[in-house]
């Protein structure tokens, strides 16, 4: 396979991500189902991995562009904090209509402190901001003769680090800790990502078996080794790419298919923003008339729903945000 396909169908591959996402939720949520079918969709988690890796790739090709600083994080948290304060909005109003609004606990929130110390909130965006912060820096590691050398270390700490007892801990701390390795343990992915873009640049061929294989061997001994103990999900990205893109070779690239994929591509932060918004707010709505309804048994409706609602709130962000992101651009 020629790597530089993981760059031709990047928006395509990030519509994917984000359907795995809103699929892994679905069991999450309580929707019912045998538990085969849910341990199955619960690996859509595997979508957010694949968001890192096209992220560090994404990085990767700006960085090399010789561009600013100021305007590559300018660019970099003005895209993610635009829709995801544009997504508070009908969720805030909400709470306030109800009568459950608080100011301070919706800035914690929104300034994801929350998730840091309750596990509360939209967890990547809270990763993705201190990981914005650091991306230059590993990316001048990267110019470096041996880069695959760096980035296997890179991945062999952060294994390490988010494998530790932290028992030792206790209250806050403790929590805030975990939360990190929770987190980071994600973050191999952007690490693989920032590593191959080169090779994603110049096109080189890479056998599919090998892609395939040796990442799932690799999964395979690490979780054989460490117990499952350790968030291995980045082993299995490069092989989920690597089928998603022979799927793409062969969709008609005018079929409603390849074009709502690509879509989804391009809304993936704002559907996976929407997506566990409408999880937490549908299921208060609907918990406590469970009992008094059939049609509710199951989850059914209600994640027909949030999937709905879901895909219509994403859009309409979408279109918002990019008129305030232009307008920004152009004033800048």
């Amino acid at each position: 396979m020629n790597f530089n396909l993981l760059s031709k169908y990047r928006i395509q591959l990030m519509g994917l991500a984000a359907l795995m996402v809103i699929v892994c939720h679905a069991p999450q949520y309580g929707v019912a189902m045998p538990y085969t079918l849910g341990k199955l969709l619960a690996r859509g988690g595997l979508g957010v991995d694949i968001f890192l890796f096209l992220s560090g790739l994404g990085c990767w090709y700006s960085l090399s562009k010789g561009v600013n600083l100021k305007h590559w994080y300018q660019k970099r948290f003005i895209r993610i904090f635009i829709p995801y304060f544009l997504m508070q909005i009908p969720f805030w109003l909400w709470r306030f209509s109800i009568g459950s609004f608080s100011l301070s606990e919706e800035f914690l929130v929104f300034s994801t402190i929350e998730f840091w110390t309750r596990h509360i909130g939209a967890w990547y965006v809270a990763l993705l901001l201190p990981l914005y912060i650091i991306t230059p820096a590993i990316y001048r590691l990267f110019l470096l003769k041996n880069r695959f050398l760096i980035a296997s270390l890179f991945v062999v700490v952060i294994i390490v680090v988010c494998m530790l007892n932290i028992n030792m801990f206790a209250g806050k701390e403790h929590e805030i800790l975990k939360n990190l390795q929770w987190t980071f343990g994600r973050v191999p992915s952007f690490i693989i990502g920032m590593a191959l873009a080169p090779l994603v640049k110049r096109g080189v061929n890479v056998n599919k078996v090998v892609l395939v294989i040796l990442p799932i061997l690799i999964y395979y001994v690490i979780n054989k080794l460490t117990c499952h103990e350790a968030n291995t999900e980045w082993c299995l990205v490069l092989p989920t790419l690597t089928v998603y893109v022979i799927l793409l070779e062969k969709l008609n690239k005018a079929s409603y298919v390849y074009n709502f994929i690509s879509w989804m591509g391009l809304v993936s932060l704002e559907s996976y923003l929407a997506n566990i918004y409408l999880c937490a707010t549908i299921k208060k709505i609907v918990m406590p008339l469970r009992d008094d309804y059939t049609i509710l048994t199951g989850g059914y409706l209600e994640y027909t729903i949030v999937i709905l609602f879901g895909i219509l709130l994403s859009y309409l962000i979408n279109i918002l945000s990019k008129q305030i992101i232009l307008k920004f651009h152009v004033s800048n």
